[in-house]
């Protein structure tokens, strides 16, 4: 897969390909950025090591121009009726590494499962997230008062789903 060229000319994402184990420091260094504090969740190298094996979800990493790793998605429930995006992440933002692979969790899903829609959570506070979510055709499902804590503090969700090209 690769991306749209960026203005000076380079793509951002040259391509997305299966996660492995690897990949963990990587992921955890970018769950933990402060910059993401409050809006993503970490897990623990343990709790990755776990969803790596298990067969109802997928990790996916971008892969940049230089070969380091650029970003990451978790695919999940994809043995279930309703796939969802559990997590997205890039290191930088404004590159294109985000829409990179959200259209490919898009493709992989509707590609390889029956699944009538794509689902994803969100604090209704990331509106830069919401956006690119939103130009991809994810629409508001449902919101969620007091749906989690992070970080100590009680949070809401926003339930976002792109149904299934006709």
């Amino acid at each position: 897969m690769k991306a749209a060229e960026k203005p000076d000319g380079s793509p951002a994402v040259l391509r997305v390909r299966d996660g492995t184990v690897d990949d963990l420091p990587f992921i955890l260094e970018q769950e933990r950025r402060p910059d993401f504090r409050g809006l993503l969740f970490d897990w623990s190298i343990e709790r990755h090591r776990e969803a790596l094996s298990d067969p109802s979800k997928r990790y996916r990493v971008a892969i940049g121009e230089t070969g380091a790793l650029v970003g990451f998605c978790i695919l999940g429930n994809l043995l279930g009726k309703n796939p969802i995006v559990i997590r997205l992440a890039a290191a930088e933002e404004g590159k294109g590494v985000g829409s990179a692979l959200l259209r490919d969790a898009i493709d992989s899903v509707f590609s390889s499962l029956p699944a009538p829609a794509l689902y994803l959570d969100v604090f209704p506070d990331n509106a830069r997230a919401i956006r690119l979510y939103e130009k991809f055709g994810f629409k508001e499902a449902i919101q969620l008062r007091r749906a989690t804590t992070i970080n100590g503090e009680e949070k809401p969700l926003m339930v976002m789903a792109l149904e299934r090209p006709k």
